[in-house]
C-alpha cells in the first residue's frame, strides 16, 4: 500500500489542474488494454475537487463486487490493488454519494493457446549417444548406447516421465539389455511406470528387482496400496548352433531296437509375476503393511521344436542311416524313423518352477523418531518342478509316505483339509515337488515330540524373519535387530538373500561435542541353527569399534575402525577317510574351522589452503589378519586360512586458481597367503598415479591427462604402465562432449600384453 500511497500523492499534485466536482480517474485509464500476464493492477481515483467527501460513504465496486473493505480510501483519493485478474473485461465504478460517482473500464487479453500451453507445461529432457570399446588383450568389446530422457509437469501437479536406453550389446539370446519406462504421477496421490520398473513392497517380497510391465502406487493418506505385474526374465529360445537347442541321446528298448530323442536343451522360460501391498499408515508414525508375490514360469513360452537348430550326430555311421560327426538340422532328424522330440516334462535345461510368498511389516515411531520398531514376517512355498501340473486331494494321501490311509504323511487326516490342491492351482502349483513339502514338521505334533510348538514355528525352513529396535536419545542411537531367513525360503523377487542363516545385532552410536566425536559399538551374532536338527552350526561373532573425529576446518578428520571376527563350525573330531593296509597309516580329513580375524582401519582427511591453493590429502591404512586357531592339525592335505594383508594408500588433490587440477597417489599392499598344504607366498604391490585436469574457462573446456604404474613382486610378477586422456567440452550451453582414451602396457612373467580402453559420449540437454 506504501507504494500505491506514493503514486496517488504523486498524481493528486496535479489535479489541481482538471476541473473541480468531479472523480478524477488515474488508473487504468478507461478503455485502456493491460499486458498479458500482469499480476498486480493498481486501481486510482482522485477525489480532490469533490467538496465534503465522506470517507464513510465512498463505496469502491470491481465488476459489481464491493471491494471497499479491501480499499484505501480517505477524503481525496481512493486506491485498490487487484491481485492476478482474468483475462477479459473488468468494470469499476467508485462511489461517493447517490449524485457522484463515475464508472469506467479497462481489459486484460486472453491468452493464445499457445501461452496457456507454455505456461502450464514445463518440458525439458536430455539425449546422449555413446559408444564403449574395450580392447584387453585379445579380447574385444565395442557397445554403443543411445539415451533419451524426457520429463514433464502440467500444472506442478502431473508429472510425465520418461527414460529410453537402447544399446547394441542387446540380444535374443540374453535378458534384455535395453530399457524403456513412461512414469505418470498426480500430485502425491497416484504414481504409474510402464515398462521396465524395480517395484518394492518389503525386504522379503521384493525390494527393488528389474520387472517388465505395470506397476501402480495409489497414496490415499492413511491407507495405500501397490500393484505390479509383469516378466522377471523373458524366454530365450537358445541358439541354433550345433548341440545347444537340443541335447541328442540314443537308447535301446526292450526288443533291442535303438531309437534316439531330442531334448530341449539351453532355453530360459518366460517368468511371469503379480505383486500386491496394502499398506494402513503413512509410516512416518505407524504403518502396516500385507505383501503378496506371486511368480510362475510359463511352460509354452518355449518351443519343444526348433527345425533350424543343428545337431550332431554321435552315433555309429549305420545308425538310421546317418553319417558318425555329421551335423543334421532337427527337422531332418525327426523324419527319420525312431527318431523323437521329446515334449514332455524331461528335458535336458531346467524345469519350469512356481513360487508364492506371503508377509506381513509392521513399524512404529514416535517422539520424532527417537524411538522406533519395525519388523517383518514372511512365508514362502516353491515348487521346483511344474511340468506334472498340480495333484488333487486324494493324491495328497501318497506324497510323502506311500500309504494309502486318508492321511498325510501319517498325521494329517485329509478329511481335515477343507481344500483341493487342484481348485488353487492359479496361486500355487502342488505336488511333490513342492518346498518344503510339509512347512512344519508333524511330528511336533505327537505327544512324544521333545520339540515345543513355538520352536517348530520359528525353526519353519521357508520361513523369513526381521525385527529392529531403536532408541536415539541423548546423543546415543542404540539399535537392537534379529534376522532370519530359512535355507528353504525362496522369493523370485529377492533370489540374492542370504538363506539358512540367523542373526542378532546390537549396536549403539555415541555423539558428542556438536557431532565432532562419535563412538560406536557393534556386535553381531551369525549361525545357521534354524533348524532343530542341526548339530553341529557354522557360528560366527563379530566385535565392531569405531571412532571418528572431526575437529573443525584447518584440521584433519581422523576415522579408526577395529572389527574382530570369530568363526566356528563347531566341529571338534576328524573324519577317517582311509587307512593303509600294508602300513597303517590313517589318513583323516580335518573339517574343523575354528579362525581369528582382526581387521583395522585408519583414515585420515585433511584440506587446508597453501597460496591460494585448495589441497586435500586422504592417507589409508588397512590391516587384516586372519589365524587358524587349531595347532594341531594332521589331515596333509589340509590347506590352512591363515592371511596377512597390509594395505597403504595416500592421495593428494590440488586445485589451482588458473583452473589446473592435479591428484597424486601411492598405494601399496603386502599379503602373505597360503598356497597348498604347509605352503605360503606373499604378494607385494606398489602402484603410482598422477593425474592433471585444466579448465579452459573461455572454451567450456577441461583437458585431462594421467600416468599411472603398478608393480607386483612374488607369487606373481606383474607390472604395467598406464596413459589416459580426455577432454570434456560444451557447445552452446546445451551440447556437451566426453572423451576419454587409456592404454596400458603389462608385462606378467615374461608374457606382454596392451589394452585399449576409450569412452564417448555426446549428449544434448533441453
Amino acid at each position: 500500500m506504501n507504494k500505491a500511497k506514493l503514486i496517488i500523492s504523486f498524481l493528486l499534485f496535479f489535479s489541481v489542474f482538471h476541473a473541480q466536482g468531479t472523480i478524477e480517474i488515474y488508473s487504468p485509464e478507461p478503455g485502456a488494454v493491460l499486458e498479458l500476464g500482469q499480476r498486480e493492477v493498481l486501481v486510482a481515483a482522485s477525489l480532490f475537487s469533490i467538496d465534503n467527501a465522506n470517507p464513510k460513504n465512498i463505496k469502491l465496486f470491481v465488476n459489481n463486487e464491493d471491494v471497499t473493505a479491501f480499499a484505501m480510501i480517505e477524503e481525496e483519493y481512493v486506491s485498490y490493488i487487484a491481485f492476478e485478474p482474468r483475462p477479459g473485461t473488468h468494470t469499476i465504478r467508485v462511489s461517493v454519494s447517490d449524485s457522484v460517482e463515475r464508472e469506467w473500464s479497462f481489459a486484460i487479453p486472453a491468452p493464445s493457446t499457445k501461452a496457456v500451453l507454455a505456461s502450464a507445461i514445463d518440458f525439458h529432457g536430455k539425449i546422449s549417444a555413446g559408444n564403449n570399446y574395450d580392447k584387453i588383450d585379445t579380447q574385444n568389446l565395442n557397445v554403443n548406447q543411445l539415451n533419451m530422457n524426457f520429463n514433464a509437469t502440467v500444472w506442478d501437479k502431473i508429472k510425465i516421465r520418461s527414460k529410453i536406453k537402447l544399446t547394441s550389446d542387446e540380444s535374443e539370446f540374453t535378458q534384455p539389455r535395453n530399457i524403456h519406462n513412461l512414469d505418470f504421477s498426480i500430485d502425491k496421490y497416484l504414481e504409474v511406470r510402464i515398462g521396465d520398473s524395480n517395484p518394492s513392497l518389503s525386504e522379503f517380497t521384493i525390494n527393488g528387482k528389474r520387472m517388465r510391465g505395470i506397476s501402480t502406487h495409489l497414496k490415499l493418506g492413511f491407507v495405500s496400496l501397490k500393484y505390479a505385474e509383469g516378466e522377471f526374465t523373458r524366454s530365450i529360445q537358445g541358439k541354433l548352433t550345433p548341440d545347444n537347442a537340443y541335447s541328442l541321446t540314443t537308447h535301446t528298448d526292450s526288443t533291442g531296437q535303438e531309437f534316439a530323442i531330442l531334448k530341449r536343451n539351453n532355453y530360459t522360460f518366460q517368468q511371469r509375476a503379480w505383486m500386491g501391498r496394502i499398506q494402513l499408515g503413512t509410516g512416518k508414525k505407524f504403518k502396516l503393511g500385507i505383501n503378496v508375490l506371486h511368480a510362475r514360469d510359463k511352460i509354452s513360452s518355449v518351443d519343444s521344436n526348433i527345425d533350424d537348430a543343428l545337431v550332431t550326430w554321435a552315433g555309429s555311421t549305420s545308425s538310421f542311416g546317418l553319417d558318425s560327426g555329421k551335423v543334421y538340422t532337427a527337422s531332418n532328424l525327426l523324419r527319420m524313423n525312431n527318431i523323437y522330440v521329446d515334449e514332455g516334462d524331461n528335458w535336458v535345461g531346467v524345469n519350469p518352477k512356481d513360487n508364492l510368498v506371503l508377509s506381513l511389516d509392521a513399524g512404529l515411531s514416535g517422539l520424532n523418531r527417537k524411538f522406533f520398531m519395525e519388523g517383518e514376517a514372511a512365508f514362502s512355498l516353491m515348487n521346483n518342478n511344474i511340468w506334472d501340473g498340480p495333484v488333487s486331494k486324494a493324491e495328497l494321501d501318497t506324497l510323502i509316505d506311500g500309504d494309502v490311509d486318508n492321511k498325510i504323511g501319517g498325521s494329517f487326516s485329509l478329511s481335515s483339509i477343507p481344500i483341493d490342491p487342484e481348485d488353487y492351482s492359479d496361486f500355487l502349483i502342488i505336488n511333490q515337488n513342492l518346498l518344503p513339502l510339509v512347512p512344519i514338521d508333524p511330528a511336533v505334533f505327537d505327544d512324544s515330540a521333545n520339540v515345543s510348538f513355538m520352536d517348530a514355528i520359528l525353526g519353519m525352513p521357508s520361513l523369513a524373519l526381521s525385527g529392529k529396535m531403536g532408541l536415539n536419545v541423548y546423543g546415543n542411537l542404540f539399535q537392537l535387530e534379529y534376522r532370519q531367513v530359512g535355507p528353504e525360503f525362496n522369493s523370485f523377487g529377492n533370489p540374492y538373500l542370504v538363506k539358512n542363516n540367523r542373526q542378532f545385532i546390537v549396536s549403539d552410536k555415541i555423539r558428542i561435542l556438536s557431532n565432532r566425536l562419535t563412538f560406536g559399538i557393534m556386535y553381531k551374532h551369525q549361525d545357521d541353527k534354524i533348524l532343530t536338527s542341526v548339530i553341529t552350526p557354522k557360528e560366527q561373532n563379530t566385535l565392531r569399534l569405531t571412532t571418528n573425529i572431526y575437529p573443525g576446518q584447518g584440521l584433519p578428520n581422523i576415522s579408526i575402525d577395529i572389527k574382530t571376527i570369530n568363526r566356528t563350525n563347531n566341529i571338534v573330531a576328524f573324519d577317517t577317510l582311509s587307512i593303509d593296509s600294508i602300513s597303517g597309516i590313517v589318513h583323516y580329513a580335518d573339517n574343523r574351522e575354528h579362525t581369528e580375524t582382526l581387521n583395522l582401519s585408519l583414515n585420515l582427511v585433511h584440506s587446508f589452503s597453501v597460496r591460494n591453493i585448495n589441497n586435500t590429502v586422504t592417507v589409508n591404512y588397512l590391516s587384516l589378519g586372519k589365524n587358524d586357531q587349531f595347532q594341531n592339525r594332521i589331515d596333509t592335505s589340509f590347506i590352512s586360512p591363515d592371511l596377512e594383508s597390509n594395505v597403504f594408500n595416500v592421495t593428494a588433490i590440488s586445485n589451482f586458481t588458473s583452473g589446473l587440477k592435479t591428484i597424486i597417489g601411492l598405494s601399496t599392499n603386502s599379503s602373505v597367503f597360503s598356497i597348498g598344504p604347509g605352503e605360503k607366498a606373499n604378494q607385494d604391490f606398489i602402484a603410482l598415479k598422477c593425474i592433471g585436469d585444466y579448465r579452459l574457462k573461455k572454451l567450456k573446456s577441461d583437458i585431462s591427462l594421467g600416468v599411472n604404474y603398478a608393480k607386483g613382486t612374488g607369487a606373481s610378477n606383474v607390472d604395467w604402465l598406464g596413459f589416459k586422456g580426455g577432454i570434456r567440452t560444451e557447445f552452446a550451453n546445451a551440447l556437451n562432449l566426453k572423451f576419454l582414451l587409456e592404454y596400458r602396457m603389462k608385462n606378467a612373467e615374461g608374457s606382454k600384453s596392451s589394452s585399449l580402453i576409450s569412452r564417448a559420449l555426446l549428449s544434448y540437454n533441453f
